[in-house]
C-alpha cells in the first residue's frame, strides 16, 4: 500500500536512504523483547521519511475541488479550464508543509497572470488556525477547507504534504508526497503544460 507507493517513486539510492530512515524511526519503539506495537508503526515511520523531488506519474481526471474556502466563500473553478492546476494538501501542524510553503508561494508569484492555477487544501484543521497559517506565510492563492478529509480521499492522499499537478486538459499528471522543491515544481509545471 502506502509503503510501496512511496518507495516506487524513488531510485535505488533513495530507497536505501528511505529504509535507513525507517529503521532509525522504528528503533525508538524497541524494547527489551524487540519492536513493540502494531504494524501501523511502520506506516507511521514511513510517513515521516522525506521524499523531496520524487514525483510519480498519476492518471485520471482532476477531482472536483468545489469546497468552502478557508475564511468563507466558495472556490470558483471556472478559470481552471485550459490551465495547469497545482493542488497542494497541507495542515498547520505539518512541519514539511510549513517548510515548503514559501516555495509554493514564490512559484505562484513568479507565474501569476496566465500561468498555472494554485489551490491549497487545508486538511482537517481548525478554520482559525488555517487562516492564521495563510496570513503567516502570505499565501496569495486560494485554499479550501477539508475538515473531514473528503478531498484528500478523492485524490488518494497517503500523507502530508502532497502536491498534485494536472494538465490543461483537466487530467492528473503527477503527484509528489513529501516536501517539494522549487526545481521539481517548476519542472512538473512545464511537463504538464507540454
Amino acid at each position: 500500500g502506502a509503503l510501496h507507493q512511496m518507495l516506487s517513486g524513488l531510485d535505488e539510492a533513495g530507497r536505501e536512504q528511505a529504509w535507513a530512515e525507517i529503521e532509525s524511526e522504528l528503533r525508538q519503539f524497541e524494547g527489551p523483547a524487540g519492536f513493540v506495537g502494531p504494524c501501523e508503526l511502520l506506516v507511521a515511520a514511513c510517513a515521516r521519511v522525506r521524499t523531496e523531488g520524487n514525483a510519480i506519474a498519476v492518471t485520471g481526471p482532476l477531482p472536483d475541488l468545489s469546497a468552502t474556502l478557508v475564511g468563507g466563500g466558495t472556490l470558483d473553478t471556472s478559470g481552471f479550464e485550459g490551465r495547469v492546476v497545482i493542488v497542494n494538501f497541507w495542515a498547520t501542524w505539518c512541519g514539511p508543509c510549513r517548510r515548503e510553503q514559501p516555495i509554493l508561494e514564490s512559484v505562484f508569484e513568479d507565474t501569476r497572470g496566465g500561468g498555472p492555477v494554485f489551490v491549497g487544501v487545508n486538511y482537517r484543521d481548525d478554520d482559525a488556525a488555517a487562516a492564521a497559517y495563510l496570513e503567516e506565510f502570505g499565501v496569495g492563492y486560494p485554499s479550501v477547507a477539508d475538515p473531514a478529509g473528503t478531498l484528500a480521499f478523492r485524490f488518494g492522499v497517503p500523507y502530508l504534504p502532497a502536491t498534485y499537478v494536472a494538465g490543461p486538459d483537466g487530467q492528473l499528471r503527477f503527484r509528489v508526497v513529501g516536501e517539494i522543491d522549487r526545481a521539481t515544481l517548476e519542472d512538473l509545471i512545464a511537463r504538464a503544460a507540454a
